[in-house]
């Protein structure tokens, strides 16, 4: 039976990807509808490198090597990083008609921009704090 502190690690994992797809729609919608230059380039990098990164987070949850903490931390950094960097232009840059509970749609579900932001930085950021390559990762009893 895995231990708590992995099932933990699971489920922070589990809903920083979860949390990055909003991101990750974002970042591929605004690319696909304004073309591409180097800052979405590198925000592409960012956002899909960091989606993908995260994905290591569920083999690093029970593995002890270094090398998948520092993928799953730096892919979970890249997401936050991305996230800030939205959540300021949204609050920042939007035109005044725009009210600041504008909602973003995915099918049926729809949710206020800035509460997607805000629980991406928050779910990745704890991913990145909980995969730290200096910490040391508890053993399974």
């Amino acid at each position: 039976m895995p231990n708590r502190s992995s099932l933990r690690r699971v489920l922070w994992t589990f809903l920083a990807v979860v949390s990055s797809f909003p991101v990750l729609a974002v970042t591929v919608g605004s690319a696909a509808w304004n073309g591409v230059n180097f800052v979405v380039c590198l925000y592409l990098i960012a956002s899909v490198g960091g989606t993908i990164c995260l994905l290591a987070g569920f083999c690093s949850a029970s593995s002890q090597r270094k090398f998948l903490r520092w993928v799953t931390c730096v892919g979970a950094l890249a997401v936050t990083t991305l996230s800030a960097i939205y959540a300021a232009g949204f609050v920042f840059g939007r035109t005044d008609g725009v009210p600041l509970n504008s909602p973003i749609y995915f099918g049926h579900f729809h949710a206020p921009i800035l509460l997607l932001y805000a629980v991406a930085i928050l779910c990745c950021l704890v991913e990145a704090l909980l995969y730290i390559p200096g910490n040391r990762v508890p053993e399974a009893r």
